[in-house]
């Protein structure tokens, strides 16, 4: 007398997916190449605080040079991206400027934790393809690149109404 039990499959993910309600088509209208221009902003403005520190660096003698060999500006890096996608804006700087912002799956914040996997995930796979694993953000719908198809979150357009909160 052997009990089967019920065939429970596990739920299929698609990651592609966002409610209609947290994310319209229209929020996506032009995200892959403000997105590229958002990333140049963001870049311009770490390696001005890299640099920077490599000033004070010099100017104290040398000082922080154990602080700033080859980790400090993976941290500030991944600081940068981790703190301001997981903070109140959901956005960096540039995704401001560009006028874009981060959500999630269900069209809401993204949490400090899912931003530090995005933001890791984005550098560790842009390192090693040298930058080339971007182009899929031009050709894939919405704009989205690797790391957000990996993490569930979409790069949306800010819309008017919370533009001028």
């Amino acid at each position: 007398m052997q009990e089967r039990l019920p065939d429970r499959s596990a739920p299929t993910l698609n990651w592609n997916r966002l409610s209609s309600q947290a994310a319209p088509a229209a929020s996506y209208d032009g995200v892959a190449w403000r997105r590229t221009a958002a990333f140049l902003i963001d870049m311009v403005i770490l390696f001005a605080i890299v640099a920077a520190l490599w000033l004070l660096n010099i100017l104290t003698l040398f000082v922080f040079s154990a602080v700033l060999g080859l980790l400090g500006p993976v941290i500030i890096f991944l600081a940068y991206d981790t703190v301001l996608i997981g903070g109140s804006g959901s956005a960096t700087v540039g995704m401001r400027l560009m006028g874009l912002k981060m959500v999630n799956a269900q069209g809401g914040k993204v949490e400090y934790l899912q931003a530090f996997i995005v933001t890791a995930l984005f550098y560790i796979t842009a390192s090693f393809t040298m930058g080339l694993v971007l182009l899929v953000a031009l050709f894939s719908e919405r704009g989205r690149c690797l790391h957000d198809m990996m993490t569930g979150v979409f790069v949306v357009n800010v819309n008017e109404n919370e533009a001028h909160k």
